[in-house]
């Protein structure tokens, strides 16, 4: 402690290297008092709380994020003007396909010629009549940003999942157990505060709420069959 090395110093009982290092004025003595004052002062003890109670609190943290989504996907929809992209080659095939047409190869749009597999015909034929045939460009957009919204809350589960993971090994498997240093690293998961990294980012919230590209929806159903298979539930995340 603080108060053992100054008396230790006073006695001439310091390791001899200790006693060089502190002859070369390198170390601050004070160190050690000044972080025993904070570990007891009312500011400490707030942000202490803090850190237990709000960041470390994954519901809590999973709430504000997506709150500030919410806020976040609102203000792109109203002040970042739409770009067309794809929508309009999207509707153009899906309605190929409602006219009847069958043959991929006779599927087109503005594009070129129908890529995607059948499921996106019939994910988009939906949203072509949600949105009057493709042309409340509005409407889509506020459908894809609770898509994203939804996507956002299944990769929030996803890391709840690792987290609470992580802590149970902690207390399954004792400090002295862990044989290596990466045992311990895994061990550690991801902290919920570090989930705030997830809504930082400019091109997933234009693919979504911006360009309505049917990625989108790939990548959350992709995403919600690991969510299901991080749950055990192996049959759901198949289909």
């Amino acid at each position: 402690s603080y108060e053992q090395l100054l008396e230790y110093e006073k006695e001439d009982r310091l390791f001899v290297p200790m006693v060089h290092l502190l002859e070369t004025n390198k170390v601050d003595k004070t160190f050690w008092a000044n972080e025993i004052a904070w570990n007891n002062s009312y500011m400490s003890n707030v942000i202490g709380w803090c850190k237990t109670n709000l960041l470390c609190n994954p519901a809590v943290v999973a709430v504000v994020l997506s709150v500030i989504e919410v806020l976040l996907c609102s203000l792109v929809i109203w002040k970042v003007p739409y770009t067309e992209i794809d929508w309009k080659a999207y509707m153009q095939e899906v309605e190929g396909f409602l006219s009847g047409e069958r043959n991929y190869e006779l599927i087109r749009g503005d594009t070129g010629p129908l890529v995607y597999p059948a499921g996106f015909l019939y994910i988009f034929s939906a949203l072509r009549w949600v949105t009057d045939s493709g042309s409340n460009i509005a409407l889509g957009q506020w459908i894809f940003a609770g898509l994203y919204i939804a996507n956002l809350a299944i990769v929030l589960c996803i890391y709840h999942s690792v987290w609470k993971a992580a802590e149970e090994h902690k207390v399954k498997v004792p400090y002295w157990k862990r044989l290596t240093r990466y045992d311990d690293d895994v061990a550690s998961g991801v902290p919920p505060w570090v989930w705030a990294a997830l809504v930082l980012s400019k091109r997933v919230h234009s693919l979504f709420v911006l360009r309505m590209f049917n990625d989108c929806v790939t990548v959350f159903l992709g995403l919600l069959a690991l969510l299901s298979f991080t749950r055990g539930r192996y049959r759901g995340g198949s289909l």
